[in-house]
């Protein structure tokens, strides 16, 4: 299972507060903290169930040595910042990209690939817990540019919170998981702008 952390949060919410009161079809302020705390919750959830970062943020992803061809699973991949690991000597060196690896952004549907340059191989690394890491910003960008299906499970998601805060075993209650599912795994989320 890969190894994230979040080094740079993103700037705002792919979704608006307002924009989730009329998906529920609030007409009060009363319940806005409720609701944007459903958003967010919402949002964490479909991007951990899609690998992804809706609005643009900044990421470090740990491997323990490097592997024939690292691959960033969190999509989509903008930019690589860094490449960096731990020699055998216990030192933390940064590698340059051209010279000593190649990235491969060519799908923002599939993971960013990286591999070394031309007639280079990756180093030695020392045998230790998160020996390599990669430093990458990824999203589409602002909430405007996040495709329109998680925009929509995420109002769907945040919606059904906010009108069934408890557990149910009611019936209806799994019509909404069910075009969640849809829209998560059903969608060509296009190219990343």
């Amino acid at each position: 299972m890969p190894r994230f952390k979040l080094m740079t949060a993103a700037a705002s919410e792919p979704v608006t507060t307002a924009e989730a009161k009329a998906q529920a079809a609030v007409f009060h302020s009363a319940d806005d903290a409720a609701i944007a705390q459903f958003v967010k919750a919402a949002r964490e959830c479909l991007e951990g169930e899609t690998s992804r970062q809706y609005v643009t943020a900044t990421w470090e992803q740990y491997f323990d040595y490097f592997p024939d061809v690292i691959e960033i699973t969190k999509l989509p991949v903008a930019t690589i910042a860094s490449v960096k690991y731990v020699d055998t000597a216990g030192t933390t060196q940064t590698l340059t990209v051209t010279t000593d690896y190649q990235v491969d952004y060519a799908s923002p549907n599939r993971p960013c690939r990286i591999m070394p340059a031309y007639g280079q191989v990756w180093p030695a690394t020392r045998e230790q817990p998160n020996a390599v890491t990669v430093n990458f910003t990824c999203g589409y960008g602002t909430g405007d540019s996040v495709p329109a299906a998680a925009k929509q499970a995420i109002l769907m998601l945040a919606a059904h919170w906010y009108e069934h805060r408890e557990p149910v075993a009611d019936k209806a209650q799994y019509v909404v998981p069910l075009s969640l599912q849809y829209l998560v795994n059903n969608q060509d989320w296009g190219q990343y702008g």
